[in-house]
């Protein structure tokens, strides 16, 4: 089967050709007719989408499947009327995401694991919203008959409504196979189950103005659950081309561990993230701590000069109202809060259990799921700010805290305690000197009395600031954590100069200089003849010794051949004679020897006849 998408607004015309005979399916009646004459099965899951401002952001569903067998190729297709929609698998053991091309993910094998493969769809709106009434459908395919199981809706309710539920089906089941054979199987798209899923989800949205941080850090919160909770996090910067990294500290960002962690350009998202709490005695109490730190990576979100009056702004109604509230309020990356940063987290209403109702609890309609997911019109949109926006089940919601993470914040400030009570005095003697320091290096304004200068400037640095408009401010309205303009050191010392006096170079000194270049090339290409003579010549020698060396070695060996034949010619006689006179001895030695036998025999003949004549 092959699977052709089509994207047209006004129309199309698909023109397929082939030498072997098809048949042209939409999508769901092919899968239904796979899954009827036993070529592949498919499970389908279906549920409402929630409806959604405009410019907001949500998950439609999240679900975890359990593969039932290794190497199972599974692939799913999800029909979703939201344009801007995006599905997501990935690997609950490792938290690797399944490869996708486009928005649709790539059909492979999986194998068991412990914790199952996260399934989610999230989708997004830009300026049209999304109203209630619209429906989703997502289809599980794989050539194997065990299909994955949904923790959210297999493993629940087994009741009396779900067996009304299943009898309803095999009545269903029973009457469409009648009708599929009376009418020769029109209906065969009725013959695969359709399992509700609810939408039911709590959605925490923090929208804040971006503040320097000399550690380039957005924002660090900690997050808290006393159960298993499955988070799903998304974050997007106001400027399109900031390099962000996300991550997820276990217990502490500096002496915990480093547990999920993205990169993005303006957008980071972590689809599946599932917060463990440890053991703890006290069950009222949040045994687990995560900390989630944003950064902005390779400075690529620069502060130009006209952000530091609304900076400076910002931080003094922070200080005002610390001040007027007795505490330090919130607890960021800065361990301050904006006054017109606001967190918004919708109650949503109570969760109802309808037909397919899923894990979460969620009813058909879906509606409660997303009131918390609304745009925060406090923040001004021209200035930089983040969005960060955090999914959890809506019967986690009690279960789960978010806040800002003050412990670096609360760390320094006890440390300055003591060394204020280990040392009176020290932060008034640090003050004094960082502003005597300040009093002899820094650039002093010009006169504001002038006429040609009404307005002041201060330079722009390049690592704060991309911009090199400067802003007319007065010498009042600096703010106190603005980039300080300071001299220029003297780098004299340290340069070294061979031309103490200025000199004109004229046109003879130009020719003259001229002229020794290239005498000096010249010398340059007759050394290099030269040496490349020598080499040759080098050469030619080093092959006429290994000629004279090779004849040398010829004549030796002749010399040494002709001289051990004459040495063999008179070692040739001697042997001679050696052999005829040791031929001679053992000839006579075998004379001897035979005589002797036979006289022996004759002695022994006599012998014998005496003997017989006696008898």
């Amino acid at each position: 089967m092959m699977k052709f998408h089509v994207k047209a607004p006004v129309g199309y015309h698909l023109s397929i050709s082939s030498n072997d005979d098809f048949v042209l399916y939409n999508e769901s009646a092919a899968y239904d007719s796979m899954h009827k004459e036993g070529v592949g099965y498919s499970k389908i899951y279906s549920g409402p989408v929630p409806p959604l401002p405009p410019n907001s952001w949500a998950v439609v569903f999240r679900e975890v499947l359990q593969v039932q067998r290794d190497q199972q190729l599974l692939a799913f297709s999800l029909d979703c009327p939201v344009p801007g929609h995006q599905l997501r698998v990935v690997d609950n053991d490792d938290g690797r995401e399944m490869p996708r091309v486009a928005h649709i993910t790539e059909p492979q094998e999986y194998n068991i694991n412990k914790k199952g493969y996260t399934i989610l769809c999230e989708m997004w709106t830009r300026s049209d919203p999304v109203v209630e009434g619209n429906i989703w459908k997502l289809r599980v395919i794989s050539s194997d008959k065990d299909l994955p199981l949904c923790e959210g809706l297999e493993k629940e309710d087994e009741g009396e409504e779900d067996e009304l539920e299943q009898k309803k089906n095999e009545e269903d089941e029973e009457k469409n196979k009648e009708e599929g054979a009376e009418g020769g199987g029109e209906k065969d798209g009725e013959n695969v189950a359709e399992v509700a899923i609810g939408t039911e989800f709590h959605h925490k949205e923090v929208r804040e103005y971006c503040l320097p941080d000399r550690d380039s850090v957005l924002f660090r919160y900690s997050l808290r659950a006393k159960t298993e909770c499955p988070i799903t996090v998304q974050l997007t910067t106001s400027k399109k081309d900031a390099f962000i990294k996300l991550e997820i500290f276990q217990g502490s960002e500096f002496d915990g561990s480093l547990v999920a962690v993205t990169q993005g350009r303006a957008y980071c998202f972590i689809p599946s993230f599932f917060m463990s709490p440890s053991p703890s005695r006290d069950a009222d109490t949040l045994t687990n701590k995560f900390v989630m730190v944003a950064t902005v990576l390779h400075k690529s979100w620069p502060f130009a000069d006209t952000a530091w009056p609304y900076i400076d702004e910002i931080r003094s109604a922070e200080e005002e109202k610390a001040n007027a509230s007795g505490s330090a309020g919130g607890g960021g990356g800065k361990g301050k809060k904006p006054p017109s940063a606001s967190s918004k987290s919708g109650s949503g209403a109570k969760p109802k259990k309808g037909k397919g109702g899923g894990k979460d609890g969620g009813g058909k309609d879906g509606s409660d799921g997303v009131n918390s997911c609304q745009s925060l019109s406090n923040i001004d949109g021209s200035k930089p700010h983040w969005t960060l926006r955090v999914a959890i089940r809506q019967r986690d919601k009690d279960q789960f805290e978010m806040g800002r993470d003050t412990e670096r914040e609360d760390e320094l400030k006890s440390m300055q305690t003591t060394w204020e009570t280990q040392q009176p005095g020290r932060l008034k003697q640090g003050q004094e000197s960082r502003q005597k320091f300040l009093d002899a290096h820094s650039l002093k304004p010009p006169d504001t009395n002038s006429e040609d200068q009404q307005h002041l400037t201060v330079p722009s640095t390049p690592s704060l600031s991309s911009s090199t408009t400067p802003l007319p401010i007065s010498p009042s309205l600096l703010p106190p954590h603005a980039p300080i303009p300071l001299e220029r050191i003297d780098l004299s010392l340290y340069t070294r100069n061979s031309n103490t006096t200025p000199h004109v170079l004229t046109a003879e000194e130009r020719e003259r200089r001229d002229e020794e270049r290239k005498e000096s090339i010249c010398q340059y290409r007759a050394w290099r003849r030269s040496v490349l003579e020598s080499r040759d010549q080098d050469r030619q020698f080093r092959n006429s010794e290994k000629l004279r060396q090779l004849q040398e070695a010829e004549k030796q060996q002749t010399e040494l051949e002709a001289t051990r034949k004459r040495m063999n010619r008179g070692r040739e006689k001697i042997r001679q004679a050696y052999l005829v006179e040791e031929k001679a001895r053992r000839e006579a030695e075998a004379a001897a020897l035979k005589a002797v036998e036979e006289e022996a025999a004759a002695s022994n003949a006599r012998d014998s006849k005496k003997k017989g004549k006696k008898k």
